[in-house]
């Protein structure tokens, strides 16, 4: 999709200790859909290495509980490994013999519609720390 000069009214600046410009991305489908687009933080290097140690603290935490067959946001894991796990299920199903079917949903703009203190609750009834919450909270 072609780049367009950006308003500057979708931008806004964090705070400074965590400064970044918010800017919408496109994902898919019209570029006239404000839905079609998802926030996309253009962080500082400090910013960056910030988030790469909270996102390192994080999978340590949530690895444990997260279920074997979530391939998402997970390293070592996609979409990738998750057709090869379900192509292999599928090949021994049918080698039994079984009936296999299958759903697929488009689930990409479903994270979008979550309330975000819906999101802080689950993240502290699976263990993260008030600090964690309230630094997510800001």
């Amino acid at each position: 999709h072609p780049h367009t000069p950006l308003d500057p009214s979708l931008c806004y600046l964090c705070a400074v200790e965590r400064c970044a410009v918010v800017v919408p991305h496109h994902k898919k489908d019209s570029v006239l859909d404000e839905a079609n687009y998802k926030p996309v933080t253009v962080l500082p290097v400090f910013g960056k290495v910030y988030e790469r140690i909270a996102l390192m603290q994080k999978s340590d935490h949530f690895e444990p509980i997260f279920h074997k067959y979530m391939f998402a946001y997970r390293k070592f894991l996609s979409c990738s490994t998750a057709l090869l796990t379900l192509t292999e299920q599928w090949k021994e199903e049918l080698d039994r013999p079984k009936i296999i079917g299958a759903v697929a949903m488009d689930l990409s703009k479903a994270f979008d519609c979550l309330p975000r203190d819906l999101i802080l609750e689950k993240l502290e009834f699976y263990g993260l720390s008030a600090k964690s919450i309230s630094l997510l909270r800001s």
